[in-house]
């Protein structure tokens, strides 16, 4: 029911504001963080609204408050909601109101929903509505009477970040969340930084419209670092409070505080803030004519993935399809750009993938670090006619002879000391490692911001400019801070929280931020990717943001010496052993760590998990706690079977769970056939039919419900074979 309310100033009307008093509020608190708040107990149902309209002259837009409390007085309110959607006009009252965060939602699978609906139903009980995916669909905001007596601080810093990364979002996420401060000049600057605020990188597909084919095909060129959802992405809606700059940085301008853009307009800031997205910048070691050469593509970002679907259609359209065509690189980019192709038309039996030589025991740029799973994946590759080449760099790029415009072939070589190899490619899709782009480079490097294998930077994301801030993989530590070991990769969301406090140090002077002095800050939070691959194959792997299997031993960025939850509170492991081996009572159990702190399984266990043990001799119990390398990996591996390459047996799977010596998890990869779901919060990009997968790992008792705890994560599932508990020896994949 809606309440209308007019607003008046000498017989003259001034403004208009609509109510809807019907608000359910028990749905409200399950999609977003209320209680952070509200007091639910000192507010009844009745006293929570609504704003449906408000529209008012800018003349008097200073008493936007006075007459929101005179309604709220009028109405016997004491909550205000304000839903904000793409489509939905930004009111200027927007800055009166608080954001409020999306709680993640359990993802119900559907077996266990028609479960409970079929208990429900046996027992003469209504069933419950519990749809698979219940998630915030768009931007809530709220404004309550004791707020009204604490106006919010407006701070007007020009705060500009450069780059759509999952650190910027997380930025800005951060940002616009904290209730007592409103910033007033939020700048986003980033190619595509209208589709990155509708959906990550790689989940555009997802959410695109009909005429917007081109971009969502560009877009499945890239892998997904699961970071955020779209129903994340859309429930923030940070484009109501963001400014967004669509173009790309040319120049720097450190004494003016301004970005120059390749248009010529400036962006100005007080402070700068440089995390943008990599990509792979492989033809530029060879020249400007090379990377002029149509034909030759750099797969860097979506427009580069775009021309190259472009290109080939022109192909297809001039009676050339038939060409060969070259992926280089041996990134998860690289097996998604093969599905890419091959999802656009371009026979299998013409693509050709290149993965560069071994470097150090591991393949450059080898997203899956497992043998087993490279192999697997060749498999799926030599049955769709893809072909495969490992241990090749490029080291030279041929024009054609009819055409010195277009790309005729390139040269490959296992050594660089060896002769190289000629192969004949109309097209080269280069998809290796993701590096910083060569503009964004030169207008940092001529104004003298360090840069030595990487954005020199503070303890607190600072560089040498105390107005420019850095974060992500393009960054690297000051030598002064004396880390050592190889920097560890951590999670996006992480990252851009951990600057958002950096940030608040010198913005807000009422900030609290846990980071200390100096000191380079510490990462726990759980680093994932998810890729779609050829053959109708899905690969998942959540790890932990630390180089080595040992926990103890701190690399780089202090990673995580303690155990971590995985991916939203899944599994806390101990951090310490038992002086004696427990009891091996359950196959279920993984000795010798404590069981009620293990992930435990249901109470009749699928065929999968008939076997788990560790290999542990008698009397040798000591011997193996002290080894460095101790640990359990437990395997689930169906796509062995001599049945699973015929596609005979149903979906086949591969999966590794992999724990360090103190029981915590490293790493969880899961390869399969079944798409598994990227997230509490909703469905991931990418998936194609079918239902998704799911493994519970959640901390429950013997004989008890399966059902998972709050907060646990849905990763993997449905799978068949043998599976073995093995200690490992090599260190699970960064």
């Amino acid at each position: 029911m809606l309440r209308p309310s007019c607003f008046c100033v000498c017989r003259q009307v001034v403004g208009v504001l609509l109510l809807d008093a019907c608000v359910d509020v028990a749905k409200v608190q399950s999609l977003y963080r209320l209680e952070d708040f509200v007091l639910l107990a000192e507010h009844e149902p009745r006293q929570h609204v609504e704003l449906h309209t408000f529209v008012l002259n800018p003349i008097f837009a200073a008493s936007s408050r006075f007459l929101l409390r005179e309604v709220m007085r009028l109405h016997s309110a004491t909550c205000i909601y304000y839903g904000i959607k793409d489509d939905t006009p930004v009111p200027d009252v927007l800055k009166e109101f608080v954001q409020l965060t999306p709680r993640p939602q359990v993802a119900v699978p559907a077996e266990l929903t028609d479960e409970l609906m079929a208990s429900a139903a046996a027992a003469g009980e209504e069933p419950e509505d519990a749809s698979p995916y219940s998630f915030a669909s768009h931007a809530l905001f709220l404004l309550t009477r004791k707020m009204m007596s604490e106006p919010k601080v407006v701070n007007n810093a020009r705060i500009v970040v450069l780059g759509s990364s999952d650190a910027s979002l997380a930025l800005l996420e951060a940002l616009v969340s904290v209730p007592y401060l409103h910033f007033s000049s939020l700048c986003l600057v980033a190619p595509k930084a209208s589709q990155r605020l509708r959906a990550p990188r790689g989940t555009f597909a997802s959410v695109a419209d009909a005429d917007e084919a081109l971009e969502a095909a560009a877009d499945s060129f890239f892998s997904r670092a699961c970071s955020y959802t779209p129903a994340e992405v859309a429930a923030l809606n940070l484009g109501s409070r963001v400014q967004i700059v669509e173009g790309r940085m040319l120049d720097l301008d450190r004494q003016g505080k301004a970005v120059v853009m390749t248009d010529g307009s400036l962006v100005r800031y007080d402070l700068l803030v440089v995390a943008p997205e990599l990509g792979d910048q492989s033809l530029r070691s060879f020249g400007p004519e090379v990377a002029e050469l149509r034909g030759a593509f750099s797969i860097s970002d979506e427009d580069a993935a775009a021309a190259a679907l472009e290109f080939l259609d022109e192909r297809q359209l001039t009676g050339d399809a038939g060409a060969p065509v070259v992926v280089y690189g041996g990134s998860a980019d690289a097996y998604c750009a093969v599905k890419a192709l091959l999802t656009h038309g371009v026979p299998a039996s013409d693509i050709t993938l290149v993965v560069p030589p071994v470097a150090g025991g591991v393949v450059a740029g080898e997203p899956f670090g497992d043998e087993k799973i490279v192999s697997r994946v060749d498999v799926r590759l030599a049955a769709l006619g893809v072909g495969v080449r490992r241990g090749l760099s490029l080291v030279g790029v041929e024009a054609d002879e009819a055409d010195f415009r277009t790309l005729g072939a390139v040269q490959l070589a296992s050594a660089p000391d060896a002769e190289p190899e000629l192969m004949i490619c109309r097209t080269l899709l280069c998809c290796a490692e993701p590096h910083l782009d060569r503009p964004t480079f030169r207008a940092l490097n001529h104004n003298s911001i360090v840069f030595d294998g990487g954005l020199i930077v503070d303890g607190r994301f600072r560089t040498n400019d105390p107005a420019i801030y850095a974060a992500g993989p393009l960054t690297k530590l000051a030598r002064r801070l004396r880390t050592k070991g190889k920097p560890v990769a951590p999670s996006g969301r992480e990252t851009g929280t951990k600057l958002a406090q950096a940030l608040l140090l010198a913005l807000d002077p009422n900030s609290s931020s846990p980071l200390g002095g100096d000191a380079p800050p510490f990462f726990s939070g759980p680093v994932s990717v998810a890729v779609d691959l050829p053959g109708g194959l899905y690969y998942y792997r959540v790890s932990k943001p630390l180089a080595g299997a040992d926990s103890r031993r701190t690399c780089g960025w202090r990673g995580a010496d303690r155990p971590f939850a995985l991916a939203r509170g899944a599994l806390h492991a101990p951090t310490t052993l038992p002086p004696t081996p427990p009891p091996f009572t359950s196959p279920r159990l993984l000795p010798p760590f404590p069981p009620s702190m293990l992930p435990s399984f249901p109470a009749d266990p699928p065929p999968y998990f008939s076997r788990a043990h560790t290999l542990l001799s008698p009397g040798s119990y000591s011997a193996t706690l002290a080894h460095p390398d101790f640990g359990t990996e437990l395997l689930t591996d169906s796509m062995s079977r001599p049945d699973a390459a015929a596609g005979l047996g149903g979906a086949v799977s591969y999966c590794s769970v992999r724990l360090d010596r103190y029981g915590a998890v490293m790493s969880i990869v899961y390869l399969g056939e079944v798409p598994a779901d990227e997230g509490a919060t909703g469905g991931g990009g990418g998936t194609e039919g079918g239902g998704s997968c799911s493994l519970f790992i959640s901390v429950r008792g013997p004989g008890r419900r399966a059902d998972r705890a709050e907060g646990a994560w849905e990763f993997m599932g449905t799978m068949s074979g043998r599976a073995e508990a093995q200690p490992f020896a090599t260190p699970p994949p960064p």
